[in-house]
């Protein structure tokens, strides 16, 4: 009998509390090698006390979906039985209740063998092959980045081509619903793979690359990018009008080289978050190649490919935000009136710094621009502007479904960033990109929201529980909630202003969030009365985000300007120095509206007024960093570590930088504070070896 994956769990419901058992084929990869696909499954009912560290539990998920996993661990958890669970072909943990679990896993039937995996021989050789699996896996993935290293080095290329010497035939092979596959072969074996889809219905003019897949011992020989090209070619040969792709942030490699192919990003990657590997968060990046216009006007081609050297690179910030400002309007016209402007790499580092949508509006009022801009970059940065615009009216649409059961179960919400800034400073919801909601509640509200939530189809964090839980003083003060783990659109739910891994825990402290509700104001989003911070407090914490993002991108300060714009007349700068001093914000206040007038050229009369003990040091490494540095990290941090008072103060700041609490840690790994282990401050400290 086939059936539905709801249907499924009802189906087990019914029959395990009738205390009988329950068989079925097993789908899926996640517990291989102990349960294959197609295996046939023998569940039991069974109560908390007979399920012990190395059963496979069948159970209920939080995407009401039917998993088998393996029970790792258990623990007590506010007076409940936590079980902590993975599938042994998994490196993700997930902590089940109780009351999720409907039975065990007791038989197992392969090829009309019956084998018993909860005694004697049976569980040994399951956890055998389980731990044995499990170490694979992770020896599979420490060679594979070991291997991914070695192929991106000149020599390891120079001397494949030559040792290996290969002769590759490239072939399409196509299948129905619009999917064609290129294949590369070298004797007939199959080297490399893709796959290249036109979505003809809805989409005739767009075809997407997926899957692109090269044999390790064949990688880094230029293979992928020959799929790559010819996929372009069988693209255009057919009237696409542009091809787009699929590629992870971190992967620089792979962005480098479609970059250098003539691919451009088309969304922000923040829009894309996803986790990977249970460990660590990766974003998601859009890529297109126009086609059409790529034919259209050879002297486009000519006004776009020019000297890289044509503007300084320097120039570039002040130059993008003197044009969203209009500030110095005939600085900008004497840069883009040059023939040898570059507009390719104009539109590459306006779309990074996320302000391509903000200028696209810039080129339509502004008729002098449009004499120069060609057409093929006008519609690059149009095409930015409506797909922010697109993706935000979804963001609201989904905001607008929990804005209510908040109100109707009594939660006070106060909005930061992204609907304040879109509803207040930009009024256009296409200026602006977002990739979440971030909103402000009161800690003492944090289960209700966790409820409304969960009941709106949202997922209830990993470390939910520990967040509810912790009385302590820290530094993470927000939950993430999706309603699937591969969602782009996350809530961000805060309790405090603060929300840093470094340790800012005198800021904690210091900021009264009293204040913050008292002088907030109100707002209406999606016909419901919510609040806002006040204009002064806007601007501090507006400032203070921008240093917990290392000053990049210039959209924070576009943020900054725009609300010094808009509150111009209703701005009290008493109001704004005294409340930075109580918060002990009025040194990253000052350099960051120092790093405005003096980096970007933007004039700031508040910075006049502003009077603050001034370091000797930090001068001279703003002075520095303002000018000759495009990574201010290592600035950031050193404004707030010489805000510690005494050696052993500054000295605890630096331990607790490099060995942050198992709360802060859970909270980045995307796991529960009883799973850190000393492996995870390891792996820490080899990812941030080279961070300064």
């Amino acid at each position: 009998m086939k059936c539905s994956s709801l249907e499924f769990v009802k189906l087990s419901e019914n029959i395990l509390d009738k205390e009988a058992c329950l068989r079925f084929l097993a789908k899926g990869r996640s517990m291989y090698p102990t349960i294959r696909d197609g295996d046939i499954v023998n569940v039991e009912p069974v109560k908390e006390r007979e399920i012990r560290s190395g059963d496979v539990v069948f159970y209920r998920n939080n995407e009401e979906r039917m998993v088998m996993h393996r029970v790792i661990k258990k623990r007590m958890f506010s007076n409940r039985v936590v079980f902590i669970t993975r599938g042994d072909a998994n490196r993700d943990e997930e902590e089940v209740f109780l009351n999720q679990i409907l039975g065990r896993v007791r038989i197992l039937e392969r090829k009309g063998r019956k084998t018993d995996i909860t005694q004697g021989w049976g569980k040994l050789r399951s956890l055998i092959s389980s731990a044995f699996f499990y170490s694979l896996i992770k020896f599979r993935r420490v060679g594979s980045k070991v291997l991914g290293y070695v192929q991106g080095r000149k020599i390891y290329r120079y001397l494949a081509k030559k040792i290996i010497k290969i002769k590759i035939n490239y072939a399409w092979e196509f299948e129905s619903k619009g999917q064609n596959f290129l294949v590369a072969k070298k004797n007939n074996q199959v080297i490399a793979k893709l796959k290249l889809n036109n979505f003809s219905k809805d989409y005739p003019y767009d075809w997407w690359i997926f899957d692109i897949w090269v044999k390790w011992l064949y990688r880094g020989l230029g293979i992928g990018s020959n799929l790559t090209q010819e996929a372009y070619n069988y693209a255009a040969k057919h009237k696409a009008a542009q091809i787009r792709l699929f590629v992870f942030e971190d992967n620089k490699q792979a962005l480098r080289l479609y970059e250098k192919m003539g691919f451009y990003r088309i969304f922000n990657s923040e829009m894309n978050t996803v986790m990977a590997d249970g460990i660590r968060k990766r974003h998601k990046i859009v890529l297109e190649k126009n086609i059409r216009e790529n034919k259209i006007n050879k002297l486009e081609k000519g006004l776009t490919k020019t000297n890289q050297e044509s503007v300084q690179v320097e120039d570039w910030d002040k130059f993008l935000i003197s044009f969203i400002t209009s500030e110095n309007i005939d600085f900008c016209l004497e840069k883009i009136s040059r023939p040898d402007f570059n507009w390719d790499n104009f539109f590459k580092i306006a779309f990074k710094q996320k302000l391509a949508p903000l200028i696209f509006k810039n080129f339509l009022k502004n008729e002098k621009v449009k004499l120069y801009i060609p057409k093929s970059i006008l519609s690059k940065f149009g095409h930015s502007y409506y797909a922010t615009a697109a993706y935000n009216t979804l963001i609201f649409r989904r905001l607008g479904e929990i804005l209510r059961p908040f109100k109707e179960s009594g939660i006070k919400m106060l909005f930061l960033k992204g609907p304040v800034l879109i509803g207040l400073i930009y009024k256009d919801i296409g200026l602006r990109p977002m990739s979440d909601i971030d909103v402000l509640i009161d800690k003492n509200d944090l289960e209700k929201a966790d409820n409304v939530l969960r009941s709106s189809g949202y997922i209830s964090p990993i470390n939910f529980r520990d967040a509810l839980n912790n009385t302590s003083r820290s530094v993470i003060n927000t939950l993430e909630y999706k309603k699937f783990p591969d969602d782009n659109f996350f809530i961000h739910i805060h309790w405090h202003l603060i929300n840093c891994t470094w340790p800012l825990d005198f800021l904690v402290s210091k900021i009264e969030m009293g204040r913050i509700w008292n002088q907030a104001r109100n707002l209406n989003i999606e016909g419901v009365d919510v609040l806002t911070l006040a204009p002064e407090h806007l601007l501090i914490y507006l400032a203070q985000h921008s240093f917990t993002h290392f000053l990049s991108p210039l959209i924070l300060f576009a943020d900054i300007i725009g609300v010094l714009k808009v509150y111009k007349q209703d701005l009290d700068r008493q109001v704004l120095i005294k409340e930075a001093e109580k918060f002990s914000l009025s040194f990253v206040l000052y350099y960051c509206l120092n790093f405005i007038s003096k980096r970007l050229g933007y004039d700031i009369p508040e910075l006049k007024n502003m009077k603050i003990r001034k370091n000797s040091l930090l001068e001279r490494m703003f002075n520095f960093y303002v000018f000759k540095k495009n990574n201010y990290y290592f600035f950031c941090y050193l404004v707030y570590f010489l805000g510690q008072k005494g050696f052993l103060s500054k000295l605890r700041f630096i331990k607790r930088t490099v060995f942050p609490s198992s709360y802060v840690m859970a909270h980045n790994l995307g796991v529960s504070s009883s799973q850190i282990r000393i492996s995870h401050y390891c792996r820490r400290l080899v990812n941030h070896r080279f961070r300064f």
